[in-house]
């Protein structure tokens, strides 16, 4: 699992080295600078099944970043599977 979607100032590394690989990004403390286009690219490349909501509490706040993730206009379903359905899948938890 990587924090912070490999770094906000790291993006193009981020996405040419690890997007697509077999591995968690957590969308912490990034979502306010990151923006949706490099959001889009990333989760476009590397798909919507690894990508989990995180906040990095107590640096943000869950319902700004919340607000930050659903002005991105993602249909609902690619939203719950970032707010908890791919974390309930990666914990063993999903019915």
């Amino acid at each position: 699992m990587i924090a912070h979607l490999g770094g906000e100032e790291l993006f193009e590394e981020t996405y040419s080295n690890l997007a697509g690989k077999d591995i968690y990004f957590d969308t912490s403390f990034v979502l306010n600078d990151f923006g949706q286009e490099k959001f889009n690219k990333l989760l476009t490349k590397h798909g919507v099944d690894k990508i989990l909501f995180a906040t990095d509490s107590p640096w943000r706040a869950q319902d700004a970043e919340m607000k930050i993730l659903k002005s991105y206009g993602l249909d609902q379903e690619i939203q719950n599977k970032i707010f908890y359905k791919n974390a309930l899948q990666l914990l063993g938890l999903e019915k």
